[in-house]
């Protein structure tokens, strides 16, 4: 008996049916997608290997709505059917001829393998024309985001929170800038030695990194604000994957792009710019790039040599504020301050600048040292929170959420399959059990990160408030002094991941209601198929090149489709003069052949009798000589034969002959 497994898998109040291909046994009729168990395969981990094979789908798999045993000619099958959901992914005709979506008022409209005859009898006899998605989402219970998960999710986060409030030390700015200096002349002078640099001067690393590694952005420093503040406002400055992408943008387009001095987004031409060719666009727009930018983060050579701590580079936190601060929704909600100036983006520049921190409070009076919160402020606070160890209670928040989400799928796993011996654990779903790339374990992870940062965020805010009152410039070193910093990062990428997640969601929708109205057309006209496939090529196509690792994966594929196109276009418009020029050559020429075509073939032939009546002579004149035995004859008509065949003349009489033989010369014919 061979164990086969079945996925019913519902969209609402519809189930998927999918067509056996003709050439199979039990051709073009229709059935539940499924396949085989592999030994050593639970029958779970067997339905979603064969939905990824054959529909390129990820199953939630739930509980079993029947199973069945039955016996076609060939073989005896013992059918297992479960309820299943799509977790990831847009169903393909892999395998299958035809895929579609049936209520079960709709089952007699198709005609059905033999062994699920009693399975449709079932589903018509319980009545599952209304039957919606949440029955099977409930028996899954990893999709949907449950109370206790939302409960366990809140409390992980404050609690973990009041433990970083309560234990993990205060950084210090100062500190973190002095540390960050240090690592990154450091870190300066030795790329400047990788690079043919000998010495171990700072100025003079630096000089040697800018004159080998200079970039065109720098011809419009005083357009982004001169050497202040164009390494912030020039977006081809930041150190970042943006910085990158606009890097490369800058070398094929012939413009930089950043902000003005009020933050709204800019772009202005680069003097004297010439389209590079691919490999060096690449090559200036990401090697001599980045090194151009360890030449910037420790300063000019110019500040160095007065003894001037120099601009540096923004780093990746105030890169990513200061790119979101140009964004058109951002700058709405942000507002601009009297001058019109964007708030966020007056924030960066005194973040950038150091003038944050020097401001005088009205009460206080006092007035504090600059501290730049620049790339080596940024570096320094990493290691300031690694030594305060920022990182364990975003750890724990973490653990708590991860274990509380794989023991409530244990339980519920093991309540829908209790254990009667050990070897029954492998028919549990470890995939459902385990962490994973869950929707609800990644919902559980963005709320209790949430919850983290805002109770945080609130502590320090209330801190610095009351520390500082009256000091602007106090409580915002305060504030940023008391913030987690892992707690910020762990939010950015959980929130990525959920964004990403929507996105997929939205896509999966939109993707499986466009495929229902391809089917619903194809239907009504078979000749929009072959549209249709079209269409969708280009539309994965265009997905493939958007979902690429990197901003540099990204531009590179799509200057390479630009240089191609650009390259193809020339071609062709040298192909089309070539053609042209030809085609007018040639008419010409045709032109005077019709012309002189009389004159031409009265002279051909004119030739032509002249010399065939002396090829004729001198060949009658050679038959007589060879009768009459007269050498001299001969030997003339011979040579006169020869000239007019375009040969030299050499022997025309005896003589000469003779001559020839007796001579000791090599003889040339």
């Amino acid at each position: 008996m061979t164990e086969v497994v079945a996925a019913l898998i519902w969209d609402k109040n519809k189930f998927m049916i999918c067509q056996r291909p003709a050439h199979k046994a039990r051709g073009l009729l229709w059935e539940f997608v499924g396949g085989k168990v592999e030994p050593g395969e639970t029958k779970q981990q067997a339905l979603v290997r064969e939905c990824q094979e054959e529909l390129a789908i990820t199953l939630n798999v739930g509980d079993v709505f029947m199973d069945v045993t039955h016996e076609y000619p060939d073989l005896t099958v013992h059918l297992t059917l479960f309820h299943a959901t799509i977790r990831e992914g847009v169903p393909q005709k892999l395998e299958h001829n035809d895929i579609r979506w049936i209520t079960v008022g709709e089952i007699d409209q198709y005609d059905f393998c033999p062994a699920d005859e009693v399975i449709l009898d079932k589903l018509k006899a319980e009545g599952k024309a209304q039957l919606s998605i949440e029955e099977p989402v409930r028996s899954l219970g990893t999709d949907g985001l449950g109370k206790w998960d939302c409960a366990i999710s809140i409390a992980s986060g404050v609690m973990t929170a009041a433990l970083d409030v309560l234990w993990t030390k205060d950084i210090s700015l100062e500190n973190a800038h002095d540390w960050g200096s240090k690592q990154t002349e450091a870190f300066v002078i030795k790329t400047a030695r990788s690079r043919g640099y000998k010495g171990n001067n700072l100025e003079e690393a630096v000089r040697s990194l800018e004159k080998k590694f200079s970039i065109e952005a720098d011809k419009l420093t005083n357009e982004f604000g001169g050497g202040k503040y164009h390494h912030l406002r020039d977006f081809s400055h930041h150190p970042t994957p943006v910085g990158l992408l606009f890097s490369i943008l800058t070398q094929f387009t012939g413009m930089d792009f950043g902000t003005d001095v009020n933050g709204a987004f800019v772009r202005y031409p680069i003097p004297g710019w010439e389209k590079p060719d691919l490999l060096s666009g690449l090559y200036n727009g990401t090697i001599v790039w980045f090194f151009h930018m360890v030449s910037d983060v420790a300063g000019s050579s110019g500040s160095i040599a007065m003894n001037k701590e120099g601009t540096g580079l923004p780093g990746p936190l105030l890169s990513l504020l200061k790119e979101f601060s140009a964004a058109p929704g951002i700058r709405a909600l942000a507002g601009k301050n009297k001058e019109g100036r964007n708030n966020i983006s007056l924030l960066c520049s005194k973040l950038f600048s150091g003038t944050l921190f020097t401001e005088k409070g009205k009460e206080s009076g006092m007035e504090r040292a600059p501290i730049q919160f620049d790339l080596r402020t940024e570096l320094g606070i990493a290691n300031e929170a690694i030594k305060s160890k920022q990182y364990f209670p975003i750890l724990l928040n973490e653990a708590i959420v991860c274990s509380f989400y794989s023991l409530s799928r244990l339980t519920k796993e093991l309540s829908e399959h209790p254990l009667q011996t050990p070897q029954q654990l492998q028919d549990l779903d470890f995939q459902r059990i385990l962490p994973g790339r869950s929707p609800a374990l990644r919902h559980m992870r963005m709320v209790a990160s949430a919850t983290f940062m805002a109770v945080d965020v609130g502590s320090a805010g209330l801190q610095a408030y009351f520390t500082h009152k009256g000091d602007p410039s106090g409580f915002a070193l305060c504030f940023l002094q008391k913030i987690n910093y892992f707690g910020v990062i762990r939010v950015g990428m959980v929130g990525s991941v959920e964004a990403v997640g929507a996105i997929g969601t939205l896509y999966n929708n939109f993707a499986a209601l466009a495929e229902q109205q391809k089917d619903r057309l194809v239907a009504a006209d078979p000749v929009l198929e072959e549209k249709a496939a079209v269409l969708k090529k280009a539309v994965v196509t265009v997905g493939t090149i958007g979902k690429v690792g990197s901003p540099l994966g990204f531009v590179s594929a799509a200057i390479g489709v630009y240089d191609e196109v650009s390259k193809a276009l020339v071609e062709l418009d040298i192909a089309r003069e070539e053609r042209i020029r030809v085609e007018e050559e040639c008419s010409v020429r045709a032109r005077i052949l019709r012309e002189y075509e009389a004159e031409m073939e009265m002279a051909v032939e004119q030739y032509m009798t002249q010399r065939l009546k002396i090829f004729a002579g001198d060949s009658d004149l050679l038959e007589d000589a060879f009768a009459e035995q007269d050498a001299d004859a001969f030997l003339s008509a011979s040579a006169r034969i020869q000239k007019q065949l375009g040969r030299n003349e050499t022997i025309f009489s005896q003589d000469q002959f003779d001559a020839v033989m007796l001579s000791k010369k090599p003889l040339k014919l």
